[in-house]
């Protein structure tokens, strides 16, 4: 008899969202699509959230990492930011530690894995975010072949001290798997 070797497989899907969906403690208050996530108006002072849903499928032996960045922080036309949190992928903050009062606005990510690479758990806390990195940064992470589903949680708020505008960015995910 011949041995039949099973194909790699690797598959990433993003899902939006609709507007009034639970995760990570909050209701989303933004609809978002597989390419797009869309504030509208934020008004102020107000949390702000919306998310993306993440399915991954692999026979990767030693699973996956799911990593994403921003090709730049959340700017309008004029190149005005929205400020991210202080916390960082490797060490997310709380909002109210991470969003320091002075500032006209935040933005900020939160991941619904709560069990990253090496059993990392920084984002098990439902109140931890990171700011938006142009670099690729780890959100979702399986050391066996899975077949999992996680949620990326964005969440923005404004002062009456932001300057209006569309804002905007590119937020990119990638699936490595490792076999």
């Amino acid at each position: 008899p011949s041995a039949v070797a099973e194909t790699a497989k690797l598959s990433l899907t993003i899902s939006g969202l609709p507007a009034g969906t639970t995760t990570a403690g909050v209701v989303t208050t933004a609809t978002s699509t597989p390419s797009a996530v869309n504030f509208g108006t934020i008004p102020i002072n107000t949390p702000w959230y919306s998310a993306h849903r993440i399915s991954v499928t692999t026979n990767a032996i030693d699973g996956y990492r799911v990593l994403s960045y921003a090709r730049q922080q959340l700017l309008n036309s004029y190149g005005t930011a929205i400020n991210s949190v202080t916390g960082t992928n490797a060490t997310p903050t709380s909002w109210v530690v991470g969003c320091q009062i002075s500032a006209p606005g935040c933005m900020g990510y939160h991941t619904t894995d709560a069990t990253l690479a090496g059993g990392s758990t920084r984002f098990s806390p439902l109140d931890s975010y990171a700011g938006l990195q142009t670099t690729p940064q780890e959100v979702m992470y399986s050391s066996i072949p899975a077949n999992d589903v996680h949620d990326i949680l964005y969440r923005v708020s404004v002062t009456n001290a932001q300057p209006a505008g569309t804002y905007e960015t590119e937020i990119v995910y990638l699936a490595v798997p490792t076999y």
